[in-house]
């Protein structure tokens, strides 16, 4: 994708992100777009947007508000009613997940555990807000972990369970049980370190027994993946690290929707149903690995989810549909040699990474632009 986003940069001579300087942190964005949506809906000024959404205000936002009108108009065009921003407040917790944090802390969970997945609502529209291109679905201890497999396995159908996958689920959260831990870095300590330290074949208590805790999370990551190939395992995992909906007692925490977004304004509402919690599963990778507090810091073995979203998915969605092709089509075909160059690239890149897929995207391409891409010798080559 990257070669996509570099063709995009040339064609324009300043982006809205360089214009405006200091950009807001991805949670800020849920203030923008929550006085944006208020301020059009309502037809209100403002200040009385700030407080229809019981949200705060930053002199920077007032820089961004161009985008989250962009935001506004590209997802919210149908849509009535007042938005509120729902925040990092705590919500309650269901019994049942709580007491996963009990039997492995000793006490309930709290803080950063209790934040909501909604971020925003308008409705009954609890809308989870995402940058474009991928996010951390969840990033979770040792309780956090347990009570989201938990979850997520007691919400499997009947017909999906049998012995083995019985079997594997307990082995797998027994390890978490045991092998999950955490320590203190060295002053100035990072993780990578212990990891060089290790393949130039160091040998102290310490590294070797992160060299362990390496080993056991490449275990235990091979064995999570495994029980995830089962693809009603995968679904619900994810549905309820997207959702909550097995975390939270009241419905306002639990997201029904996902907002994707970029920092030029681009955004696609999405309803977390079925169709896509199957799209996101297939596009997200788990691993077991140690998370850290930074250099010299904690550190402690985590579950992390990360979704990417597909190339393919993001070409066709957000780029033809975009028209970026007929926007450069001129300049092209009126031999702009930076541009061809830069297309000669971007088609290389395309072609490499959806030999099996866009064979019809292609096409279009090579139809608006009026150019042709010769792959009879197995490399692509742009003929204009």
């Amino acid at each position: 994708m990257s070669a996509i986003i570099n063709f995009k940069h040339f064609i324009k001579k300043e982006s809205l992100v360089e214009s405006k300087g200091e950009v807001p942190k991805g949670a800020e964005f849920e203030n923008i777009i929550c006085v944006a949506y208020n301020m059009k809906s309502l037809n209100q000024d403002k200040e009385k947007a700030i407080k229809s959404a019981e949200t705060s205000w930053k002199p920077l936002y007032d820089n961004w508000m161009e985008v989250g009108d962009k935001i506004v108009k590209n997802s919210f065009s149908k849509t009535t009613g007042t938005m509120k921003h729902f925040g990092s407040g705590n919500a309650t917790l269901t019994s049942k997940w709580d007491s996963y944090f009990i039997a492995t802390t000793g006490k309930p969970a709290g803080g950063s555990t209790k934040t909501p997945k909604t971020d925003m609502y308008i409705g009954k529209q609890n809308i989870s807000l995402k940058k474009y291109g991928g996010s951390q679905l969840m990033s979770g201890g040792k309780a956090e972990t347990l009570a989201t497999l938990a979850a997520a396995y007691d919400n499997l159908p009947d017909s999906v369970k049998n012995k083995a996958l019985d079997k594997s689920w307990n082995s797998i959260t027994n390890d978490i049980e045991k092998e999950f831990s955490s320590f203190q870095l060295p002053e100035g300590g990072r993780i990578n370190d212990f990891k060089k330290a290790i393949k130039s074949g160091v040998d102290d208590d310490l590294t070797n027994w992160v060299k362990e805790r390496l080993q056991k999370q490449t275990d235990m990551t091979k064995a999570l993946r495994e029980l995830l190939s089962t693809k009603e395992v995968n679904r619900e995992v994810v549905r309820e690290a997207m959702t909550g909906n097995q975390k939270f007692r009241e419905q306002l925490p639990k997201a029904t929707h996902i907002l994707k977004f970029d920092q030029q304004g681009k955004s696609n509402l999405v309803e977390i149903d079925g169709k896509y919690v199957d799209y996101v599963a297939s596009q997200t990778k788990f691993n077991i690995s140690f998370k850290t507090s930074g250099t010299g810091g904690n550190a402690w073995t985590a579950t992390k989810g990360i979704f990417k979203e597909a190339f393919e998915y993001a070409y066709q969605q957000e780029v033809l549909t975009e028209g970026i092709f007929s926007k450069v089509a001129s300049g092209v075909r009126s031999g702009a040699q930076f541009l061809k160059n830069i297309l000669k690239k971007m088609l290389s890149y395309i072609w490499n990474k959806l030999k099996k897929l866009v064979v019809s995207s292609i096409d279009k391409a090579q139809e608006i632009l009026g150019i042709k891409l010769d792959v009879s010798n197995g490399n692509p080559k742009v003929k204009f």
